[in-house]
């Protein structure tokens, strides 16, 4: 299935989905993974349209809106899974470099949109 799917989440946890995107991207590019960074600059772009047509933008952390707001990026299902998938690769890597708080946080994250992802509307 690779339709459209709106979830909407909390700024704080898309800038740790934008980061992780952006590293899963990097590390594509290094490796000439063509597809996988086309994916993570469309979930990028995403984002940062959600975050542009936020009616607090510029109120957060680098132009974001705030932290506590929520955005809803407009992405496929598949674009979302990609996601999921990145955050528990990053968070395998964080505990491996013994950085145990960004793992956690990786981690929770990757639940919340586990769940989500579960929950057919």
């Amino acid at each position: 299935m690779n339709d459209a799917r709106e979830i909407a989440m909390p700024v704080s946890d898309w800038l740790l989905v934008d980061a992780t995107i952006d590293n899963s991207v990097s590390d594509a590019a290094v490796d000439g993974d063509d597809p996988r960074v086309e994916t993570g600059r469309r979930i990028r772009k995403a984002g940062w349209a959600a975050a542009a047509s936020h009616p607090n933008r510029e109120e957060g952390p680098a132009g974001w809106p705030p932290v506590t707001a929520d955005i809803t990026p407009d992405l496929l299902t598949t674009d979302w899974s990609f996601i999921l998938a990145e955050l528990v690769r990053w968070a395998a890597v964080s505990e491996q470099v013994g950085m145990l708080d960004e793992r956690d946080e990786a981690t929770r994250v990757a639940e919340r949109l586990r769940l989500r992802l579960a929950d057919r509307p």
